[in-house]
């Protein structure tokens, strides 16, 4: 990722540099300010008045009083190191320091994948699982309502759980019968016995 260096103070003030990412930036021997993105420079430490003479020192011929705020400020001198920042891609640097450097940005782009692909599988295994997902069952568009007015399954078993399941709710969908933990092998039973009527929706 870019990385951006702006002087905001100092014998050097008004500088903006860009590099190819932050570990080259701070290799420079550039003491500014480095930001890859707005929030960079929101959470930093550049006060506003600071912001404001920078940008109307690369702006001059539309010199601004001040920001509306402190994210305005952010988003406009980022904007404006995009298209003014001078480019510092070359370094003069040893050959194995240069050598340690590069091996340490692919290895730390790499480490930002790996945590990114972690960040996503974690999601997505905290989403609530679907159990109705996938291959449609022969169940589908269907609903269900018990024939009986009392659950004719032995008490404690599964299959007397997936029954009290459509006795409790009158009629009732395949998806909220999966939904509410019943299982379609004790429905698949009780339909086969007559103890459950099948209606399309």
């Amino acid at each position: 990722m870019k990385a951006y260096v702006a002087t905001f103070s100092g014998k050097t003030f008004g500088d903006l540099s860009v590099y190819p990412s932050r570990i080259l930036a701070s290799q420079s021997g550039n003491y500014g300010t480095i930001f890859s993105s707005e929030e960079d420079l929101l959470r930093s430490s550049v006060s506003m008045d600071q912001m404001v003479s920078f940008y109307n020192y690369h702006t001059q011929k539309a010199p601004i009083k001040k920001f509306e705020d402190r994210e305005k400020a952010s988003r406009r001198i980022f904007a404006l190191a995009q298209t003014k920042a001078v480019e510092k891609s070359k370094i003069t640097l040893p050959p194995e320091e240069k050598e340690t450097i590069m091996f340490t940005i692919e290895k730390n782009e790499t480490q930002e994948i790996v945590k990114k692909v972690a960040k996503i599988k974690k999601e997505k295994s905290a989403e609530p699982k679907n159990k109705s997902a996938g291959r449609k069952s022969e169940f589908y568009g269907k609903k269900f309502h018990a024939i009986y007015e009392t659950n004719h399954r032995r008490e404690n078993t599964h299959g007397h759980k997936s029954f009290q399941i459509i006795l409790d709710n009158g009629f009732i969908t395949y998806d909220d019968f999966i939904s509410k933990n019943g299982r379609a092998v004790d429905l698949r039973w009780d339909i086969k016995n007559g103890k459950i009527q099948v209606l399309d929706i």
